[in-house]
Formats: structure tokens, sequence, C-alpha cells
């Protein structure tokens, strides 16, 4: 699995969100990242939903140079659809969350920390309940105008069965992956050129298929993932984008008597990131991605691969934002070896009083495997109020619908289902 290549500004946001409610997606482990550890940071620019409000925004806690941001969240709502099957069991639904990020105040080079973990329980269906948990750490090193950012995240996840690409999965299934990156950006004038390593390992326990546990020790792997990003500044925060990439996937535990699906690849993409203050902010990159796979009985998979996000926001009070990716991803089938896997989404925020914050989104996931194995689309929408009381309070409902279906060629269930939150999070 190749992940994309992110280049956004660094930015502390740290919180029990980064297990907020979002499309249910296997083994991406980009939307567990930690937001503000070096490496790591995704954020394009500031929208409705992450403007700071001084009279709502949690007071700093202090230990010298080190800024703590501790976080809660607990969750009571309904999922009328747990299993994701075409006839849905439904439970009450009790989600916990907490959230600890340290970084430090330094004007120059930095720490960072951040651990979050989420409960879900289903009282009524017991056996799909599952913890998540992520803890980060990173830094950086100032060099003259050049720098140095390291990261290591150790990840404690499930497989989810109303994620694409998860089919057959009758029950949360474990998994951990660790992913250690560094890079070293450097600095000429307008150009600057950022040499980056990337080490990714995934270790999968047992999943519960047709009623049986069944091994699922074939998707363990190691991936190693290089690159090359070089940007020239034509204007302030206005630049050109070019990221050469190459990778290697090594399966360390190949199911007897079925060819291995070792692979190498490379992509190269280009395009421009524009995140000046303005009506619009965006950043786009598009490319082509080729992947060769060691076992000749695969044919070797190509496709025009990128991301795009554009923030806009006619007014003051209103932001909306789209993004769009496409990428080659490994499979948890065993029929098959990967997928092209797209995705878009729209989400509009808006301030409809100073402490009264409203969203709504529409997402659309699509797989299409290799080998014939058919496609596979999941469609999301929903929307959430949130009613900031104070500095360290919030009440937010939240509804969210999904309708998976599956085309000819692949196995699993075509599903509806409906999710209503009410959330409370403390920010201590």
């Amino acid at each position: 699995m190749m992940p994309m290549p992110r280049l956004g500004a660094a930015g502390v946001v740290i919180g029990a969100a980064v297990f907020a409610a979002q499309p249910a997606r296997a083994q991406f482990l980009d939307q567990y990242f930690p937001q503000g550890v070096p490496g790591y940071e995704t954020g394009l620019g500031v929208t409705v939903q992450s403007r700071a409000r001084s009279e709502y925004s949690t007071p700093d806690v202090r230990l010298g140079d080190v800024v703590i941001q501790p976080s809660a969240t607990e969750s009571v709502g309904y999922n009328d659809n747990v299993l994701a099957t075409s006839k849905g069991k439904g439970s009450v639904t009790v989600d916990t969350q907490a959230a600890l990020a340290a970084a430090t105040d330094w004007s120059r080079n930095g720490l960072y920390t951040s651990f979050s973990v989420d409960n879900q329980a289903y009282p009524s269906l017991p056996s799909q309940n599952q913890t998540n948990w992520v803890a980060s750490v990173g830094g950086t090193l100032d060099v003259g105008r050049d720098q140095l950012r390291v990261a290591f995240t150790h990840f404690n996840l499930n497989l989810s069965p109303s994620a694409i690409d998860t089919f057959g999965l009758q029950a949360p299934s474990p998994y951990q992956a660790e992913d250690v990156r560094a890079s070293y950006r450097m600095e000429f004038g307008r150009i600057s050129v950022t040499p980056g390593i990337d080490f990714t390992s995934y270790s999968f326990s047992d999943g519960m298929i047709a009623g049986q546990s069944v091994s699922q020790a074939y998707l363990n792997r190691y991936v190693i993932q290089g690159s090359v990003a070089t940007r020239y500044e034509f204007a302030p925060q206005r630049d050109a984008v070019v990221v050469v990439s190459g990778y290697g996937t090594d399966f360390t535990q190949p199911q007897a008597f079925q060819p291995g699906t070792n692979n190498t690849g490379f992509a190269v993409l280009g395009g421009l990131e524009y995140t000046a203050d303005g009506v619009f902010r965006y950043r786009a990159l598009i490319g082509f991605e080729q992947r060769t796979y060691t076992n000749p009985v695969y044919k070797g998979q190509g496709a025009v691969v990128g991301e795009a996000t554009v923030i806009w926001t006619p007014t003051g009070l209103t932001t909306v934002t789209g993004s769009l990716s496409r990428s080659i991803q490994d499979s948890t089938s065993s029929s098959t070896v990967g997928y092209t896997y797209t995705s878009g989404k729209v989400t509009v925020d808006h301030e409809y009083l100073r402490n009264v914050l409203l969203q709504g989104y529409a997402d659309i996931q699509y797989a299409d495997y290799q080998q014939g194995g058919g496609n596979q689309t999941i469609y999301n929408a929903g929307g959430s109020a949130s009613w900031l009381l104070n500095r360290n309070m919030r009440l937010v409902g939240s509804y969210d619908f999904t309708v998976g279906n599956v085309g000819a060629g692949a196995t699993g269930n075509n599903y509806r289902r409906n999710i209503y939150l009410l959330q409370v999070k403390l920010a201590l």
C-alpha cells in the first residue's frame, strides 16, 4: 500500500477527534494519523469548525515550555445496522474517547507526543465491541534554514465489517501497525527539496468469517517507501510541487500453495498548493502510479492517481471543503491482490451563532478490484450541530446515513445504516 504524499503546513491541533465519526475505510492509517506531530500533518487551512474562538478556546495547560492538551468525549446513540448486512441488527451504542497531547513551545526545534483511545460498546451486540488506540511521538531539528523531521506511531486498530474492502467479516478484527518516518527539508531560495523515507509494518489477528475464526496472517507485511518532494514558491504561500516516490511491499506469511503477492512500484505526481488567505485555498496533485508483482501470475497495475483539496469561504460564516483522492491499495481479500481506490467528499460548515456550529457532508468511496474481483461502493451523508457551552464543554448532536453496494463479481452485502449520536466533549 502506498500512502499518498501529504503536503501541508504544520499545526498543533490534537484531541479525541482523531476517532470522530467518519466513513469506514480498511487499513487506511491516514485517518488515524495524529495531527500536529511532524510528518503526519494533513490540514490545508482553517475552516469554520477549526477556527479559534477566544471566548470558547480551551486554556493551555503549561508545564514550563510544554503545552499539554487533555480531552474526552462521551457519546450515546443508536446504530440500526451494526453488522452492515442486508437484514441489519441494531443496538444502542456507547462511544468513549480520550486524548492527551503535549508539545514544546520552543522558538526552534520541537518535540511532540500524543495518545488517543476510543472504546465502542454495543450492549445488544457485545461481539461488535472494539477498542482502538494510537500513540505517537515526533520531533523537529532546525539546521540553519533546513529542517529534519522524525516520527513514530503505534496503532492498535480494528477492521470493521462495515468498512470498504472487508468482505465476509462478522465482527471487528484487530490488527496492529507501526509507522516510522523521517524527512529532511533543504531550502535553496524559492526552491525546497525534501527527501523522505517511511517504513510501516502490519500484523493482523484472526477474523470471524462464516461463524469461524479464520487466520489473517497472510495480510502481515512490511511496506517501505522513499520519496523526494520538490517545491517552487512562485509567490508567498503559492507553490508548484513535484513528488517522486518508490515503494516495496513484502508479505511475511503468504498463504500455503498460493502465489505470493509481494510488489514494488513508483509514482510521479505534480501540482499546485495555494494556502494564502482568500476565498479559495487549494492543493492538487495528479500523476501516475505503476505497480509490479514479484510473481508473474499477477498482472501489473497502472493507474492515474492523485489527491486534491479545495476550501471555499464564500463568507466569514461558511466554509465549503471538497476533497478527492485516487490510489492503488492492497486488499484484505485472499481472492484479489489489490484494487484502485477512489474517494470524494464535500463538507459544509456554517457558524449559525458564535457558539452554535452546523455541519453537513456527503461522501463516496469506490473500490475497483483486480482480476475480475468486481467493485464496491459506499455512500455516506450526514450532519451535526455543535453547541459550545464554554471553554471546556460542548454538546454535539449528529446523524449519519450509509449505503453500501457490492457490484457484480464481488462478494459481500448490500446494506443501509443510520447512526444517531449525542456527544458531550470535554477539554480539560
